[in-house]
């Protein structure tokens, strides 16, 4: 369990059970979370964690007011409903809420193998996406392609694709949105193309020759 330390003295329970063991200090979204693990405290099937503590005691100007900030669980799982259950070790692309991540803020890598015909070659070549959320980086090969952090999510990559067999690479960071509140589309939104333009060679004009 993860929780912001307002400075205040807090209690925690699960399933009745006062924690005893001291909070660890651990940076998720600032330096002032704390964590506590529950591993060996819950219990299969339905649990309650009881959180008792106060408002600190320092005066506040509006509009900034006390209060509990989010408290999270952190570890490997997935949810569907309200239910914790197993997470897929891979996922597709699509909206990571739809699967099961809905409060996962982080990064996902996608990794694709595929075959491209000689005769491309000799074109520009550009990676697009047509929807991503919220920033991509991508890898070619084990060469950097580069990274796009808002539209157009378009990326050349002509010069490092090579004949035969290719190794792309793409990870898609969100924000942290969904971690501190409601949950957001995040991922591959969708589609994923190469496109291909040829070479065109345009004739220089000689100034000194009136060609």
């Amino acid at each position: 369990m993860i929780y912001e330390d307002l400075g205040e003295p807090l209690e925690v329970s699960i399933n009745g059970v006062p924690v005893a063991d001291p909070p660890h200090r651990v940076e998720v979204w600032d330096r002032s979370n704390r964590a506590l693990g529950l591993a060996s405290r819950v219990v299969q099937g339905r649990n309650t964690v009881t959180i008792r503590g106060r408002v600190p005691s320092f005066p506040t100007t509006m509009p900034a007011v006390h209060g509990l900030e989010p408290v999270i669980l952190r570890g490997e799982f997935a949810v569907k409903g309200r239910h914790i259950i197993p997470a897929e070790r891979h996922v597709q692309t699509g909206d990571w809420a739809a699967m099961g991540l809905p409060h996962y803020s982080g990064r996902v890598t996608y990794t694709q193998r595929f075959r491209l015909p000689s005769g491309y070659l000799g074109q520009d070549l550009v990676l697009e996406f047509a929807k991503v959320h919220e920033t991509v980086e991508v890898w070619l090969n084990g060469e950097s392609a580069g990274y796009r952090i808002w539209p157009p999510y378009r990326l050349p990559i002509g010069h490092l694709i090579r004949e035969g067999d290719n190794e792309l690479k793409v990870a898609v960071t969100n924000t942290a949105a969904n971690l501190l509140g409601h949950p957001r589309p995040s991922g591959l939104l969708g589609s994923v193309r190469i496109v291909s333009y040829p070479r065109v060679m345009v004739p220089l004009v000689d100034a000194e020759e009136g060609k």
